[in-house]
């Protein structure tokens, strides 16, 4: 695939997934979704899924997937209020059947939007979302009565899966309920639900060392898993804040504790597949930044030369997805969230993850923050059995090329030199693992 020509794919979709510039083209949009009367304050792009062709012949067939979170203001008021509006951009014509409400072109490129809760993929989303039928599903899984209740969208993949919470809506008192739900496109949140059961109920024996929210329910007919909702916001919120060090321990020794209960039924994960995904991610990234082709070479043969040298340990209860808005605060402790990806595999897996957005954070507040180190020691300390160093160095390395794909491919110009930093962080934790392996 010649670089011009993912070049070429990539671009056409980029003011999509420009906060700025769709701040203004979606504009005409909010008026064919809402009315005149609605302007755009802010705009966050919330979600996105490129598939790209290289070849001349298959180039049409590209198209984006993608999320906003507006906040628009009414004309006569001034307090904004958040919703959600997704849609697929495509080069070519789009299908008969769909019946969006609104399209934005931009260049050879047009975008057909829907607003939410309108999706196909998750046609229960509307009963959801509806306050009054959140209210009686809330009043049923707590066994109470409650007031009216407001229903806030905390994530959503379009045609996938939706995270929301719904919370009393009490005045000069506490809310009396207050839950956390996540629904899904398939019966996926049936196995999810199983294992937060486990997880919780081995969380109690162990003295909570690593809790999970309470799982209330799951609700086959509309695929949605029902918790208890932890109201303490995300580690990731405390960056900046006094004893942040002390909750980077906290995440520390949750995920040591995760790692030593046993979950039945988990897939497994192999470092032969994490390489082959990770090899992918790095051609592309050669593509987009040619100066650091040099650097991802090195990089891969590393991994792939100590594949067989690198010590052969029991897989583990892994997390798979680990970073700090995994971790929910409590009064005392954290809590472990969003258990979609979990798996057996490496325990270096998930510490490399930590280690490696703590990294970035630190970098973001500037020089000397010792995280990464805070939060390896505490592991250690937690941990059934030794870090492997070989190992963790194989999985920085490698997720850290992975972690700047992410980045890249959201396609903000302002992630440029995060990414250059990231390739440069798994070159060199690769000259590490080669030195230890020596």
């Amino acid at each position: 695939m010649k670089a011009s020509a993912l070049a070429g794919s990539d671009s056409v979709f980029a003011a999509f997934t420009d906060a700025d510039t769709m701040r203004t083209l979606l504009g005409g949009a909010v008026r064919a979704l809402w009315d005149d009367a609605h302007r755009i304050v802010e705009c966050e792009v919330a979600h996105a899924w490129r598939k790209t062709y290289g070849k001349a012949a298959s180039w049409h067939k590209s198209h984006l997937k993608v999320c906003y979170r507006l906040h628009l203001v009414r004309s006569e008021e001034s307090v904004a209020f958040p919703v959600w509006v997704h849609g697929t951009a495509r080069l070519g014509e789009f299908p008969g059947d769909d019946k969006a409400a609104a399209a934005i072109s931009h260049g050879v490129a047009t975008l057909r939007l829907h607003r939410f809760p309108e999706d196909a993929g998750l046609p229960q989303l509307p009963t959801l979302v509806d306050p009054e039928r959140a209210r009686e599903r809330t009043e049923s899984l707590f066994g109470a009565a409650i007031g009216p209740v407001s229903v806030t969208v905390l994530r959503y993949r379009p045609g996938d899966r939706c995270s929301f919470r719904v919370g009393e809506e009490a005045v000069g008192r506490p809310a009396l309920a207050c839950a956390f739900a996540k629904t899904y496109a398939d019966d996926a949140g049936a196995l999810v639900f199983q294992r937060l059961r486990t997880l919780f109920r081995e969380g109690r024996a162990s003295g909570n060392v690593f809790p999970v929210a309470e799982p209330l329910a799951y609700d086959a007919a509309t695929r949605t898993v029902w918790q208890r909702w932890i109201d303490g916001g995300t580690v990731a919120e405390l960056t900046r804040s006094e004893g942040f060090a002390e909750r980077v321990q906290q995440c520390a020794r949750a995920l040591a504790g995760l790692h030593a209960v046993q979950v039945d039924g988990l897939p497994a994960c192999a470092r032969a597949v994490l390489l082959h995904d990770t090899r992918k991610r790095a051609a592309k990234l050669a593509l987009a930044y040619p100066q650091a082709t040099g650097s991802l070479e090195r990089t891969l043969d590393a991994l792939s030369q100590s594949m067989d040298a690198l010590p052969l340990e029991a897989p583990v209860t892994i997390h798979g997805d680990v970073h700090l808005e995994q971790f929910l605060v409590q009064a005392e402790g954290v809590a472990v969230a969003d258990i979609d990806e979990m798996a057996r595999g490496d325990a270096e897996q998930d510490l490399a993850s930590l280690l490696v957005d703590l990294r970035l954070r630190a970098a973001d507040c500037g020089p000397g923050e010792p995280w990464s180190d805070v939060a390896a020691e505490a592991y250690g300390r937690q941990a059934m059995t030794p870090v492997s160093r070989s190992l963790l160095a194989w999985h920085v390395a490698r997720h850290g090329i992975d972690k700047a794909y992410r980045l890249h491919w959201r396609d903000r110009p302002e992630f440029t030199p995060t990414v250059i930093h990231l390739i440069a962080w798994a070159a060199e934790s690769a000259r590490s693992l080669t030195e230890d392996l020596s």
